[in-house]
């Protein structure tokens, strides 16, 4: 008796009948499966490869369009690819991050002048301990991708590069999201969250 197979990457169970006798066949990965099951688990197998590769495809498409504008604003200024990278993504960002946070501290400051009470004295207390660690974190960047003081593009792009593939692998997933994560939803929730406080501290009539 003679069964057609072939082999798939998921468990199977086939029993058949050989010679009067019940034989049961256990499958696993990398193994042979008996062709009355191929059809559906190839059908389960390119679904999932499918949307694996449309989500994979988005990221890229999504990623790649930003790295054309990066490069167009880069050719602007007579910058390379490189260049304009590393004065965005490492210096620009961690700038503009700081300086959202700076309504924050003026708005206590104010506060506290109008109303020196203990509310106003920890509120002024916490807002220097916020911008300080955004100015703490931007000082460690600097320290980790210019060590010698000076802007070396090569050497910090490509160790940025290295410390996102990092990332990357550590969170199970692609280069692509990580720099979307960090450099798109990230940085903008952190300028809508500086903006709400900036806002709430500078509203006079909620003090």
């Amino acid at each position: 008796m003679r069964d057609s197979c072939i082999t798939v990457g998921v468990q199977h169970t086939h029993t058949r009948r050989d010679g009067g006798k019940t034989v049961r066949m256990d499958f696993g990965a990398s193994s042979v499966v008996p062709s009355v099951q191929t059809d559906y688990a190839i059908h389960k197998i390119r679904n999932y490869e499918q949307t694996k590769r449309f989500d994979t495809n988005m990221e890229q498409i999504i990623f790649a369009i930003l790295c054309q504008l990066l490069a167009m604003l880069g050719a602007a200024f007579n910058l390379s690819y490189v260049e304009i990278s590393v004065i965005l993504c490492l210096i620009i960002v961690p700038i503009v991050c700081i300086l959202s946070a700076v309504p924050i501290m003026i708005g206590t400051f104010r506060n506290f002048t109008q109303k020196n009470t203990r509310y106003s004295i920890m509120r002024i207390i916490l807002s220097i301990i916020y911008i300080g660690v955004y100015v703490y974190l931007f000082k460690q960047c600097c320290t980790h991708y210019f060590p010698t003081g000076t802007i070396d593009y090569n050497y910090a792009f490509e160790l940025c590069k290295n410390d996102l593939i990092h990332i990357a692998e550590i969170c199970n997933t692609s280069y692509a999201m990580v720099n979307l994560i960090i450099y798109v939803i990230a940085f903008g929730a952190i300028l809508v969250l500086n903006g709400i406080l900036g806002f709430i501290a500078n509203k006079k009539k909620l003090f």
